[in-house]
């Protein structure tokens, strides 16, 4: 994306609220997310989204187009589910980009048409230092930003737990679809 540019995040987990304020942070002119859990959309304002979305209740994509004249620039899918998929392509305009970085161990399917008429771009990241593009320049860039203080961690941890509690109170509290929570630290 470039400075003035609209952006759509689709999931509102870590990964999605620092794409958030990366977005923000880089100039974008109007942010949405896109995301059911309250908790998160929450989180969401705080980290400056002009507009949270819940998809349940919401027509995401009706509110994104008719609010940027047909879509934003780019978009951030990080929710691994189709309808988010299929929600951030159809919610960016004609010439528009789609990040994903999300994995999924359900197969996802689109309509090839909302891509190819609309000549979208989609690409996939994935942050962890490897090729082609990826090469520590996602995960160093983070690094920077944690270092440099442009990355507000206290916004993202929503909760603290002993080592012994990591399984009912850590892994558990967070596959839960309405948790009140986004990161938890443990701490020995």
């Amino acid at each position: 994306m470039r400075a003035g540019d609209t952006v759509a995040v689709f999931g509102c987990g870590p990964i999605g609220l620092t794409a958030l304020r990366a977005a923000r942070a880089a100039g974008a002119k109007e942010v949405f997310v896109s995301e059911p859990n309250d908790s998160r959309r929450e989180v969401a304002h705080r980290l400056e989204a002009d507009v949270a979305l819940d998809p349940t209740t919401d027509d995401v994509v009706e509110t994104i187009t008719d609010a940027t004249e047909g879509g934003v620039h780019a978009a951030f899918a990080f929710a691994g589910i189709g309808p988010a998929f299929n929600a951030a392509v159809q919610s960016t305009r004609r010439g528009g980009t789609i990040t994903v970085g999300s994995l999924s161990e359900d197969e996802i399917s689109t309509n090839l048409d909302d891509i190819v008429l609309n000549e979208r771009t989609i690409t996939g990241t994935f942050c962890y230092g490897f090729p082609p593009s990826s090469f520590r320049t996602e995960f160093d860039a983070v690094i920077d930003a944690l270092a440099d203080g442009t990355v507000d961690t206290n916004a993202f941890v929503t909760g603290r737990i002993p080592l012994e509690d990591i399984v009912d109170e850590g892994y558990e509290a967070l596959l839960d679809s309405d948790t009140e929570h986004v990161k938890i630290l443990v701490e020995p």
